[in-house]
């Protein structure tokens, strides 16, 4: 998404505005709740070769990002690998001309809950929704990881 819109390709960002108006976008990422701090985090490229879990609190409010503390902020780096809110923002803008947010389980759980994770853009806001059921088995992108 931030390739199309560093591009400023026009077609392939109305593409994007209409798919995500119509569908959601699933990520193969999966989120990871417990009353276990060391099950809490996000498992990328989730059932695939290079599937791997990286460690951390993914709940919280539900939130437009820029209203969020720099300690829930680091939800946004744990399930997207991105946590400058300019990019988040510019990308959200021109996509869905609305504010980035982030929808994830607001309580611990009593036990280990794992949810989904998919983009979605509705008409106040373009989000991450860390919170979709696993049994949906809609095509999904990648998180891609830098070494």
């Amino acid at each position: 998404m931030q390739d199309a819109v560093t591009s400023k390709n026009t077609s392939l960002i109305n593409h994007l505005h209409t798919t995500f108006r119509k569908n959601y976008i699933r990520a193969l990422s999966v989120a990871s709740y417990s009353s276990i701090k060391s099950e809490n985090g996000i498992i990328h490229n989730y059932n695939t070769y290079d599937e791997f879990f990286e460690q951390g609190i993914v709940l919280g409010p539900n939130e437009n990002v820029n209203n969020l503390n720099l300690k829930q902020r680091k939800a946004l780096d744990l399930i997207l690998k991105q946590k400058d809110l300019r990019t988040l923002n510019k990308v959200s803008q021109a996509i869905n001309q609305t504010p980035f947010h982030l929808w994830r389980l607001n309580s611990k759980p009593s036990e280990k809950i794992q949810r989904g994770v998919v983009f979605d853009a509705v008409a106040d806001r373009f989000f991450v929704d860390a919170c979709w059921s696993l049994s949906d088995s809609d095509p999904a992108v990648r998180v891609l990881r830098e070494k």
